[in-house]
């Protein structure tokens, strides 16, 4: 039941974040903006959730880690390209990054925890 919840808020979320931006705002973009934005979290969550519930461990620590790994590696390529590091601009580009690497984690561990249930039950 658990899993069941975690695995459809992203894409409840996503959906309603757009709509109701894009109905108050009228711009496609903003509006696909900020859902990506606010949804990254719930991906997060989500995939977390996910194997910890799958494989029986947590794996919170990994996913900091990572994220913490890869905040690091997009503030010293923003330093290496443009020899000055504006914060926001940095954490906006490993945002998005973040939203589009836990968006396939979740399919992938959506996929999984069918394929887990199925297989070993």
């Amino acid at each position: 039941m658990m899993i069941a919840v975690f695995s459809t808020v992203p894409l409840i979320a996503f959906i309603c974040i757009y709509v109701l931006t894009r109905y108050v705002s009228k711009d496609y973009k903003k509006a696909v903006r900020l859902a990506a934005d606010v949804t990254t979290i719930f991906l997060i969550i989500s995939v977390s959730v996910g194997l910890e519930v799958t494989l029986s461990f947590s794996v919170w620590w990994m996913i900091f880690l990572l994220l913490i790994l890869f905040m690091a590696l997009f503030i010293i390529l923003q330093w290496k390209f443009q020899e000055e590091v504006v914060f926001r601009q940095a954490f906006k580009r490993f945002w998005r990054f973040s939203f589009l690497l836990f968006t396939l984690l979740y399919i992938l561990t959506v996929i999984f925890g069918i394929w887990h249930e199925i297989v070993i039950g």
